[in-house]
């Protein structure tokens, strides 16, 4: 039996394939193709399980491949209601293959798809199609092959095709091998042959006419030639271009033969450990106040090494370069003071943002448009086949652009994403159908939790997103990739970024001159920020968008994007520049099949229906601390209330029993008032009962943790099942404390101080010498090991989990700009007691804020309790057990 690594290694690698298939064919195929794809994929995969060298010991490699394939179509089928064919359709596809020529367009792009509507008209061709499907998912499951599982499609393709007919004699047939081990000895031998002699003897005249077509076939301009086919005799040219064709046969079994002693998957290094930095300036009083005032800069601490028990997972400042004033207090001022103080503060922190609209370094809508119009001028004369047929491919290959060309094409995808960026990714684009995307990778630092916790409850993070463009700009990256010589490799060097950007900054100036403008190339840069800032957008997803960091300000990292977010955010940027330039088409009903033609809105403009996209609204990536809501429920939240309410039906009132009880009880009140707060895990969390009015449910949070003063501090508004909850509690220590001051003392008096708020609200109880007291251990790193028996996790997710709630892939927090229900940044600071957006500590009336916006936070909060399985337990039930 394999260790758990090995197990936890194999389901990486099967993830793998899966991601693959998702890549692949989910994303690229049209809903109605699914349907006919699968069947094919399934009668591939049957055929491949037939097959000799499967039967007599391959099985046991392949077969969980195929079981993960087989899953995999099940989960998409089920989940994303794809049509189902009827028993006749799947038995024709069975019989004949998928006859719908429409699915083979775009063979460029769409390999996969391709390769699975390509049937065999012989039993060999189809065991090869069967047998270097599995190879490919075998690929698949290592990292850097991309290019080889789509050359291997392509390959295995062709010999579907009539053209490439000449090539079965030289492949063995695979239906006589033992093991794929045989059939790469076989293979090897075959490139080591005369192969010119063998096809001498069978087919000269066939041979003739294939060396006649390559002689006459025209090299690319600036092609390396491994043979001058002008040159070579007949026999090292036949010899040479066969062998070729067998080597891209013999490499996908070669790399499946050698797996375990040469492949192996690349990992990303571990980045670099930085070192906590605390830059501090001379100390002054303040001669006013008599204040002491210490400037700091900026705070820097690592993930790996935080304490979350008791403080916030890597807290950032809202700018790194810039200074912060840590205040000690002499003594509290005047209320009129802090009124002055509030508003200098806040003002000071939205100064920056006034100029978008009046600072001369954003670009006005004049501008732009006279950038779009200047830029479709250029593109629109540059000779491009806009289809997706193999000779369309050929043709944009070999076309030459001019170095104003590569110029508009590079601004434009600048003024479209907003970065530089796109062109230091792995894979600029990825074809979609009739839009284009490119995937990009980002990882927050709170998207990961280290060892000491675990996962289990996490929603699934991604490390990548997809941004859309309009499906001819792709063509045009495709066509600008190609005019660069970058050595096989998928990415520019910066010598090409920085090269580009000196170009078109010259370019830039000959618009300004001609029209009587003031571009500049960090205009076009920050066109989408401003843009989209403008329009209140969710700073968190813009800076995503431009690939930028989003640890500027605090609150802002405890995000949770989906695929969705990325969407509705950047089809604003659309909608703003087909405003600018006055196009009021609509994407869906572009000439989008008028290939040849470049339109002025095939720039600019994005399919509206979400067919296009096909994404996940679920979040996809942010704080690991955002819990999986149904997990949640069923694996946390009932299993505790359930046991609490069972334990109504005991009578034994022994103190082992009633501590239990009562103990249990505490978990219930702890996660219930966590996520109804939001209360910082700090020495006595959740505060005494003297901060709850249970008549109008405000709740006053001290932050002491921040503050010298333990009576400065913040008001929020409790959940309505919260509320219930401490009310039923009041009258539970009531009572007992009457119940048990003849017979328990000391447990009386410790019910007493909590009722009358001489100590926290959260009471742990034990049992020493027959009597219950407190438990003397009650501290943040004890309760986290008590709470570790539902859910690993440290004691501050729940500020996270509902920080970073989502509805139908849009923010509660950030989004839904036109929706009037909304909670804007500033509501949540005040919940989760930070100060970045409004630049002051005190959340009372010099914030601004209506308490009727927090009341609404309040009752969505309350919502949220109520669907995970939370509801105001009467503990008071318990008395009339415990006196019976």
């Amino acid at each position: 039996m394999c260790d758990n690594a090995t197990q936890e290694d194999n389901l990486h690698n099967l993830s793998q394939i899966t991601h693959w298939l998702n890549q692949e064919l989910y994303d690229k195929a049209k809903h109605d193709e699914l349907p006919l794809l699968f069947v094919e994929l399934r009668w591939l995969l049957e055929r491949a399980s037939q097959l000799r060298f499967f039967v007599s010991g391959e099985s046991s490699h392949f077969q969980p491949i195929i079981d993960s394939v087989n899953q995999w179509i099940l989960t998409i089928q089920n989940n994303k209601k794809i049509a189902q064919l009827s028993q006749s359709q799947v038995e024709s596809i069975e019989l004949n293959g998928i006859q719908n020529q429409n699915i083979l367009r775009d063979k460029k792009k769409r390999q996969l798809i391709a390769f699975l509507a390509s049937r065999g008209q012989n039993d060999k061709v189809n065991d090869y199609r069967a047998t270097y499907l599995l190879l490919c998912l075998e690929m698949a499951k290592l990292t850097k092959f991309t290019s080889r599982i789509n050359d291997t499609l392509d390959n295995t393709r062709f010999l579907t095709d009539k053209n490439r007919e000449f090539l079965l004699p030289f492949l063995p047939t695979i239906s006589e091998f033992d093991s794929l081990f045989d059939l790469h000895k076989t293979l090897d031998e075959i490139k080591q042959s005369d192969l010119y002699g063998f096809w001498q003897s069978k087919n000269t005249e066939a041979m003739q006419a294939y060396i006649k077509k390559v002689r006459e076939r025209k090299p690319r301009k600036g092609a390396t030639l491994r043979i001058d086919t002008q040159s070579a005799t007949d026999s090292e040219l036949v010899n040479f271009k066969i062998k070729e064709e067998i080597q891209q046969f013999f490499l996908p079994v070669d790399n499946y033969v050698n797996q375990n002693t040469g492949i192996v998957k690349q990992k990303k290094s571990k980045p670099e450990t930085i070192e906590p930095e605390v830059i501090e300036n001379e100390s002054f009083t303040d001669d006013i106040t008599g204040d002491v005032v210490l400037p700091l800069s900026t705070i820097n601490e690592n993930i790996e090494n935080d304490v979350t028990n008791n403080t916030e997972i890597n807290e950032p400042q809202h700018e790194i370069k810039e200074a912060y004033n840590q205040v000690t207090p002499k003594k509290r001022i005047s209320p009129a003071v802090d009124i002055i103080k509030a508003k200098q503060q806040s003002d000071a922190m939205r100064k920056k943002s006034m100029y978008l609209s009046t600072d001369t370094r954003v670009a006005s809508d004049y501008e732009i448009d006279t950038l779009i119009k200047e830029l479709y001028a250029v593109l629109s004369q540059i000779n491009i086949d806009y289809s997706h047929s193999d000779d369309s491919s050929e043709h944009n290959e070999s076309l030459k652009l001019s170095q104003k060309e590569q110029i508009c094409i590079f601004l434009l995808a600048v003024l479209l994403s907003g970065s530089t960026q796109i062109f230091k990714t792995e894979s600029w684009w990825q074809n979609a159908y009739y839009v284009a995307k490119y995937e990009f990778s980002f990882t927050p630092a709170r998207a990961v939790l280290d060892d000491r916790f675990n996962q289990d409850f996490s929603q699934k993070n991604k490390s990548s997103l997809n941004l859309f463009f309009p499906e001819k700009v792709s063509t045009l990256l495709y066509v600008f990739a190609n005019s660069f010589n970058l050595d096989d490799k998928d990415e520019f060097d910066e010598k090409y970024v920085s090269t580009l950007q000196n170009q078109a900054t010259e370019y830039l100036k000959k618009i300004n001159k001609a029209y009587q403008t003031r571009l500049s190339f960090n205009k076009v840069l920050d066109y989408l920020k401003v843009t989209l800032t403008r329009r209140g957008e969710d700073n968190a997803i813009i800076d995503i968008i431009r690939m930028q960091p989003i640890h500027q300000t605090a609150a802002l990292s405890y995000i949770n994007a989906s695929q969705k977010n990325m969407i509705y955010t950047h089809q604003t940027l659309f909608s703003s520049l087909q405003k600018t330039v006055n196009v009021e088409e609509q994407a869906d009903n572009l000439s989008i099949h008028d290939y040849q033609d470049l339109a002025l809105v095939d720039l600019v403009a994005l399919p509206e229906d979400e067919e296009f996209y096909r994404d996940d609204i679920d979040p996809q990536m942010g704080t690991a601390l955002l819990l999986n809501e149904e997990k949640l429920k069923n694996k946390w939240i009932l299993p505790l209330k359930d046991k609490l309410l069972a334990l109504f039906k005991i009578t034994d009132v022994t103190p082992e029993k009633f501590v239990e009880r009562h103990n249990f009880f505490m978990d219930y009140l702890y996660i219930l008032m966590g996520l109804s707060s939001g209360y910082r895990p700090v020495i006595e969390t959740f505060g005494r009962l003297q901060d709850i009015d249970v008549y109008t449910s405000a709740y006053f949070i001290s932050d002491k943790e921040n503050r010298v003063d333990d009576g400065i501090g913040r008001f929020i508004y409790l959940p309505e099942i919260a509320v219930l909850q401490i009310k039923n509690y009041i009258a539970y220590l009531h009572q007992y404390s009457q119940f048990y001051y003849r017979k328990q003392q000391i447990v009386a008096q410790e019910l007493d101080k909590v009722l009358h708020s001489q100590q926290g609200i959260i009471l742990y109880l034990t049992i020493e010498n027959d009597q219950i007291i407190a438990e003397s251990q009650q501290n943040n790193p004890w309760i986290a090991q008590r709470i570790a028996q539902y859910a690993n996790l440290p004691l501050n997710w729940y500020r996270h989990h509902i920080r970073s709630l989502k509805n139908t892939g849009m923010s509660l927090y950030g989004q839904a700009f036109n929706d009037i229900n909304h909670f804007t940044p500033d509501i949540i600071g005040t919940w989760m007691g930070h100060t970045d957006e409004l630049g002051y500590d005190y959340f009372d009336i010099t914030s601004g804020l209506k308490r009727s916006q927090l009341r609404d936070l309040a009752s969505l909060i309350n919502t949220k309790l109520a669907e995970y399985g939370f509801e105001a337990i009467d503990i008071c039930q318990w008395i009339n057990l415990d006196k019976e």
